[in-house]
């Protein structure tokens, strides 16, 4: 027979690591956890409960669910104006991807259900269908769901931006929903530096990322393009007094790509992706094929080439 007491924090049952059952919290000896990496990901919410459990003053959780959503108030009715983007950051990994821009909404309620499914976060699945109970997908902003592997958190926010023009143009063609929609994202994103690059990075051309931002949307490249320049030069001014420099490095058809480096400070790239509104945008995946990343050692910085 099956158990059914799973890990409290991913939610994994015993059966699915091939184990009869798992550890407990050695003080209130009441949640089971399948892994140390995720009791200490847990810890910092059961510290609060774990003495009053163990002295009987209150009865352990059925479970944490996902950590938070955080949600806008908004009307009744999505704003036909807008586009909408979903980025995805497991900060335990510096890992970020964008996908979008979308319309309908519906693309982005079917993506997030199955980005969950893939990370095998059924508590961050049972908080996002009770979540889209109460609240339309476009008034939720951020989405914070435990990872099943490993323990850490898989964290998706939803980018709302106001592009009239872009939002009439992937409506268009009702009766062709398959018929590509291309568009060009213009966005700036920050690798971590002093992030540890390790073995398992480079088997996937990994490059880890601090930070990413969306700037615009535009339908025509050259316009893209052009905004993508103008966003160089003012990081350009801005790093100027920490001894930086802008390199416009090689590019095809479809992609601009520019830096701010430097030594003092974190570097700066801003890229113009081409999409059609259902492929990932992986920054760590696009610069590591560019520039080999891939082929640095674990250990070592892997941005030594710009540095």
């Amino acid at each position: 027979m099956a158990s059914t007491i799973k890990c409290f924090w991913c939610q994994t049952s015993p059966e699915d690591k091939g184990r009869s059952e798992f550890s407990r919290c050695s003080r209130c000896k009441s949640l089971q956890y399948c892994s140390s990496a995720c009791q200490r990901t847990d810890w910092s919410h059961h510290k609060t409960e774990c003495r009053a459990i163990s002295e009987g003053k209150r009865t352990a959780p059925l479970s944490r669910a996902s950590i938070s959503t955080n949600t806008l108030a908004t009307s009744t009715v999505p704003n036909p104006d807008a586009v909408y983007y979903i980025k995805t950051s497991i900060p335990s990994t510096r890992d970020i991807s964008l996908m979008g821009p979308y319309w309908p909404l519906d693309s982005i309620t079917q993506r997030i259900r199955q980005r969950l499914s893939e990370f095998k976060s059924a508590p961050g699945v049972a908080q996002f269908e009770e979540t889209l109970k109460q609240t339309p997908i476009f008034g939720i902003e951020k989405l914070v769901a435990p990872l099943a592997a490993g323990g850490g958190t898989a964290e998706f926010e939803i980018i709302q931006m106001k592009r009239p023009e872009v939002a009439e143009f992937l409506l268009r063609s009702p009766q062709e929903p398959d018929a590509e929609r291309v568009t060009y994202t213009v966005y700036e994103h920050t690798p971590d530096l002093k992030f540890p690059y390790s073995a398992a990075m480079a088997s996937v051309d990994f490059i880890p990322v601090l930070s990413l931002v969306v700037h615009d949307v535009f339908l025509e490249q050259d316009e893209a393009m052009k905004a993508a320049r103008t966003l160089l030069r003012e990081l350009e001014d801005q790093a100027k007094t920490s001894g930086k420099e802008m390199k416009i490095f090689p590019t095809d058809e479809d992609t601009f790509l520019g830096a701010i480096v430097g030594s003092h400070v974190n570097e700066k790239y801003v890229i113009v992706q081409r999409g059609d509104g259902k492929a990932v945008v992986e920054p760590r995946r696009i610069l590591a094929a560019r520039h080999g990343r891939a082929k640095v050692k674990a250990g070592s910085n892997p941005f030594g080439a710009f540095v």
